[in-house]
């Protein structure tokens, strides 16, 4: 525990005001400068697996559990440990992560719904399967739903908001978001009257090779949410749709720790069926088992999109 008074922290008690000498001789920052934000007490080394607990007297008290992030590029990774989900993840946005991968001596368990179910049915599934294998709520590490059809921003937004809300109540939020992956499209033949889900994955204990894994759907929507060559459908466009949508899932790939195998599934989900020679040119010699189904994007005016797993099990679960 330590105790100290905001001089600690910043060397002396007026020294915030030399930032008004800072200012009137117009002195910049240069390249490399370092600022730091006001703080209470001296810095002290944490390190993943850390709890530090804060209380700043008339503040209300916090809790903080120190996770251990793995950077690649412009992607971040952030673990959860095996006494909880045991698995890694990769924040994504505000409703998914980017996707997740197995803890060491962890695998993941895909199961299949012998029939699609209502999500709010198909979730009450999912929480008796996980008891049945005797795996916390947290346990749950993906999620595969089907829309009556592509939605506009608001319309998902809308729906996301339940979705949020019920991950809330089984307390599988991380700062706001889930850590969870998922895949979200509408099938183009047959569409269900509401969102359905048909299948998920969670953590066991069970050492494997190469780790289990679960990317999210990767549309052709850019790091600016603008989609990749809008409105526009000839060869040359859905080309550059594949690549970025390729590109992208490598790039979580990667982060995740993770390549490309003859036990990694990706699935392309698009109503143009050309579009999977497309894809697979595109995916290049990591395209074993790749598989197109029928189906389009979650937001309107988007083209395709694809996931990639690697399970070493799975499970048919009989639907009630």
């Amino acid at each position: 525990m330590g105790t100290d008074i905001e001089a600690a922290a910043i060397a002396a008690a007026l020294g915030p005001f030399a930032w008004g000498a800072i200012a009137d001789a117009a002195l910049g920052l240069e390249p490399g400068d370092v600022i730091l934000s006001g703080s209470f007490t001296q810095a002290v080394p944490v390190a993943a697996g850390d709890t530090v607990n804060t209380d700043f007297g008339g503040v209300r008290p916090a809790v903080h559990h120190i996770r251990e992030r793995k950077v690649e590029g412009d992607l971040m990774l952030e673990s959860l440990d095996h006494d909880t989900g045991g698995y890694a993840y990769l924040p994504g946005g505000d409703f998914p992560s980017g996707g997740v991968v197995a803890a060491a001596e962890m695998s993941m368990r895909h199961v299949i719904l012998t029939e699609p179910v209502s999500l709010s049915t198909g979730l009450d599934l999912v929480r008796r399967e996980l008891d049945r294998a005797e795996r916390p709520l947290v346990a749950l590490c993906g999620l595969e739903l089907r829309l009556p059809k592509s939605l506009t921003i608001p319309q998902l937004e809308e729906f996301n908001g339940w979705y949020l809300e019920r991950l809330d109540e089984w307390g599988l939020l991380r700062d706001g978001v889930p850590p969870l992956a998922r895949t979200n499209v509408a099938p183009s033949v047959a569409p269900p009257e509401t969102t359905f889900l048909i299948g998920c994955s969670y953590t066991v204990a069970a050492a494997t090779g190469e780790p289990d894994l679960v990317i999210s759907g990767a549309a052709d929507l850019d790091a600016n949410g603008v989609p990749v060559r809008a409105g526009e459908s000839t060869v040359d466009a859905m080309v550059a749709k594949a690549s970025y949508v390729v590109d992208e899932a490598n790039a979580r790939m990667k982060t995740l720790g993770a390549g490309w195998s003859r036990g990694v599934r990706t699935h392309l989900y698009c109503a143009r069926p050309a579009v999977l020679e497309i894809a697979r040119s595109a995916l290049g010699p990591s395209s074993y088992g790749l598989t197109w189904h029928d189906s389009v994007p979650p937001v309107a005016g988007l083209e395709l999109q694809i996931d990639v797993r690697r399970k070493h099990r799975e499970l048919i679960v009989e639907v009630d």
